[in-house]
Formats: structure tokens, sequence, C-alpha cells
């Protein structure tokens, strides 16, 4: 894993080095799915995806090398730190519901190239509101008892979500690849591996950074065991070893880091910035957290501070930041749900939304 000692003269080199690089058992995969027989074999895996047979369909290539990478857990994975980070999540679960829109999906769109390869889908232009449900759909997976449960007769779903994922990722690098009008040596290679790491980083400590803004002290157990869950999320999605933090003071100097290297203003991240404050403002007017117009990019800009937010163009608010100081989301939020938050979120968003699936886009 990544630890602090690799933090020195040659970060920038091993950076440059994972901008070029994607996720070759993926692609790989992702390849045969679409020049095989593309409708039947993306038909298939998307039943065996919302499915609980066990059988990996014929057409999914089971013997494939990428399949290896879900047979065996990763040998430093701490089943007690998992429970903890289990439990964290759910002792948090109203805050991190919101801070994933409030702070960690546009900490995500200040990466300008990573933001490009976003704007190119135009889904999450064109359907945020489902997209941002999508990913509150994913984060909730994550955190069940048996998430990681690779032993079970029927892989879990959130492994088959995790799987999905990583071949949407792959489905991407793809079509980009076959339009021929991608600057590698400019841009890096699309959903590379520094971008994969910095996205799940945005899961996991900006998340701890969010909580600890809006007021609560977090245990150093806690806080350790929510990023060690989320680097086995980054295993399972393909992120490589050597980009997952060991510990929060490696996580801080990546993701340091990270911002150096790929924070700039684009006009990409600004559009999915003011889509997302769009379709935030539009489905939180009656609650009481928001009580006014202009509150959604004002908590914005309160959580990102002012570099990242100047950088998304999020407009400057007269409300004093002494504000956010004065309360937590917890009592804000009661309106949403019940207690047990992350069950009662799950079940509104099935009531919603229906059964929210990822698919692999068939063009860009």
């Amino acid at each position: 894993m990544l630890t602090t000692a690799h933090f020195n003269h040659t970060i920038d080199e091993r950076l440059d080095a994972m901008r070029q690089t994607g996720d070759a058992p993926a692609d790989s995969l992702v390849a045969l799915l679409f020049e095989d027989n593309p409708s039947e074999s993306l038909s298939l895996l998307y039943r065996w995806a919302e499915s609980d047979q066990t059988e990996l369909p014929l057409m999914l290539y089971p013997e494939h090398p990428f399949w290896i990478h879900y047979q065996l857990l990763p040998d430093w994975v701490n089943p007690r730190l998992l429970d903890v980070g289990r439990q964290f999540f759910h002792q948090y679960a109203d805050e991190i519901m919101l801070l994933l829109g409030f702070l960690s999906l546009p900490y995500c769109y200040a990466a300008a190239d990573g933001a490009k390869v976003l704007f190119r889908s135009q889904r999450i232009i064109q359907d945020t509101r489902r997209r941002l449900a999508e990913t509150a759909q994913f984060v909730l997976a994550m955190h069940h008892e048996d998430a990681f449960d690779i032993f079970k007769p029927a892989m879990p779903r959130a492994m088959r979500m995790m799987i999905t994922v990583r071949l949407m990722h792959a489905a991407v690098r793809y079509h980009i690849r076959r339009l021929g009008k991608w600057n590698y040596s400019l841009l890096g290679v699309p959903v590379n591996q520094e971008d994969m790491a910095g996205t799940n980083m945005a899961f996991s400590f900006i998340i701890l950074k969010g909580l600890r803004k809006i007021g609560y002290a977090l245990a150093h157990q806690q806080a350790h065991a929510y990023l060690h869950l989320w680097n086995l999320v980054g295993h399972f999605i393909g992120v490589q070893e050597q980009l997952l933090p060991a510990d929060e003071r490696t996580a801080a100097l990546l993701d340091q880091a990270i911002v150096r290297r790929q924070f700039k203003a684009s006009p990409e991240g600004r559009a999915l910035t003011q889509a997302l404050i769009a379709t935030m403002e539009e489905n939180a007017t009656n609650l009481p957290l928001m009580p006014f117009k202009g509150w959604v990019p004002a908590y914005m800009r309160f959580l990102l501070g002012d570099f990242v937010a100047n950088l998304l163009a999020i407009p400057h608010s007269t409300l004093s930041p002494s504000i956010f100081h004065l309360y937590k989301l917890r009592g804000q939020l009661r309106s949403l749900s019940s207690p047990n938050t992350a069950t009662n979120f799950g079940a509104l968003l099935q009531r919603l939304y229906g059964k929210l699936t990822y698919r692999l886009p068939e063009r860009m």
C-alpha cells in the first residue's frame, strides 16, 4: 500500500506513470464484450449483475483473468476494521449522504482533466438527479454487512455493483480510444489510476475532512477504519494497491499531490458543478436545512473552501461562515427520514427511482 515513505522527489514521476495507466484486466474484458456480441453480452451482464444467480453466464468469459480479482480478499484486509468502518458510516449516515453532494462530487469536478471525461458522457449533465441517486445507492451498498463476502454462494449485490462500475470505467476508455479524439499525452488515459485514486479518496478521506469541518471530533480508530473500508472498495473497482493510502497522513499527502497536479478551472468542471447545484436546489426547497435561496452554493463553498469553490465558479455568499459552525447536519435532516437513516434512505431511493442499475455506455 501507499505510505508516507513514498512521498519524496519521485512522487510526481509515480503519479505521471499512473496517469498513463488504465485497468488492463477490465479493458481486456470490455473489449471482448463489445467486439464479440455486444447486444447479447451486455444483456447477460446486466441480468447477472441484478440477479442472485451464482454462475457467470458463458458470454461473460468466466475464465478471463479479470475474475481472479474477485476470488480472494487482499492480504492487508482487517475484518475488524471493516466492522468498525461500517459502524462509523451508520453513526454518521445523515451527514455522509449529504456530504456526498455538497463536498465529494464537486471536489472531483475540480480535477479538470478528469472532469472532461465526466462531461463527455453528458449523462451527468442531462440526468443529474438520477446520477446522484445511483451514487447514493452505491455508497449505501458498500456499507452493508455482507458487501465484501466473496465466499457467499451468491455474490453480494455490492460486489456486483463494484464489478459493473469497474467495467463501466473500462467502457469509457474503450469508446474514447475508438473515437481517436483524445490527447493522451496531455490528459492521460481516460479514467486513469490517478483519477480513480482521487475519486476513491473523495468518498473516504474527503468525507472525514467534511465531518470534522462541520464540527465532529472523530476518533482516530473510526477514521482509520473508514479509510480502510474504502481502500477495499478501491481495490475491487480497480485502483492499484500502490495508490491506496495506508493511513490518514498518507491520504492527506496523496490528496495534496493530486490537488497540486490536477486541480484547475475548467469549463467542464464548472458546468458539472452548476448542474449539481441546480439539481440540489430543485429537490431541497422544502427541507428546513435549506430555508432560503442561495443556501446550497453557500454551504458548498463553506465545505470546499474558497480555492476549490473559485475553480468551480461557485458564487460567493453574503452568509457568514459562522452560521455553518452553529449546528451540525444531523438535527436538521430528521425530516428526510426517521432514525436508522441508512436503511430508510435506501427505501426512499427505491420508492423514487425503482431499481437503480448501472449500464455500460454503448457510445460516447
